[in-house]
């Protein structure tokens, strides 16, 4: 469909399926692929810093008193398994012994945080803070703790991933970690241009930078 429409070249966003992405590379389509990586194909790429913004958002947990921290899991995309690595590798420089039964399963969505509430009580967890995959997975979580009697941030410090508009809304207002979306599509359209007037280009990866939000779903147990 793509060669007979004569298209120039093509943004590929998010959850993309890997023999499609080699296909159009074969074909020898420019193409940038956004917020998703694959090591094994000659493509440019651009995408969020998750792996630092998982340490800023745990070194910030630690900051604040918490140890015994758990990790609301999601989908099995590339993203949250860099914001998932950025959450072992800050347990490790405070030397707190990653613990497997602190990563709870859930699936990015308000129903999946709540559902791994449920998950918590079902395991009898004791983590005092939790660094939720995104927002929208947090917000469900929050709502699932609230139901069941633990209060946020007095028992349960939580902490997102994202910046939804919703952060700020909700109470506890959300601590997150911000990405820029708009940012994230101006530069792969920029590079996507400049890759179809120069296909000699040589492939990189661009990161764009994450910021920590604090708000009031964190507490200091100092």
């Amino acid at each position: 469909m793509l060669l007979e429409s004569h298209a120039d070249a093509l943004l590929l966003i998010n959850f993309i399926d890997h023999r499609l992405v080699a296909g159009l590379t074969d074909i020898g389509l420019p193409a940038v692929l956004v917020d998703h990586l694959f090591p094994d194909l000659p493509l440019d790429t651009v995408s969020n810093d998750n792996y630092s913004g998982g340490i800023s958002a745990v070194r910030h947990l630690i900051k604040k008193g918490r140890r015994r921290i758990g990790f609301l899991n999601g989908l099995p995309h590339i993203t949250v398994q860099q914001r998932f690595e950025g959450y072992r590798r800050s347990l490790e420089e405070a030397g707190i012994m990653f613990d497997p039964a602190y990563v709870v399963p859930g699936n990015l969505t308000l129903d999946g945080g709540i559902a791994a509430a449920q998950t918590v009580f079902e395991r009898e967890l004791d983590c005092t803070a939790y660094f939720c995959s995104n927002d929208w997975s947090a917000f469900g979580f929050i709502q699932g703790l609230h139901a069941r009697g633990l209060r946020v941030p007095e028992d349960v410090s939580i902490i997102g991933f994202d910046d939804a508009e919703t952060a700020k809304l909700i109470s506890p207002t959300l601590t997150t970690v911000r990405v820029d979306p708009v940012g994230l599509g101006r530069t792969a359209v920029r590079k996507l241009i400049e890759r179809v007037k120069n296909l000699g280009l040589p492939i990189n990866q661009t990161l764009l930078y994450t910021q920590l939000i604090e708000r009031e779903s964190v507490r200091s147990l100092k």
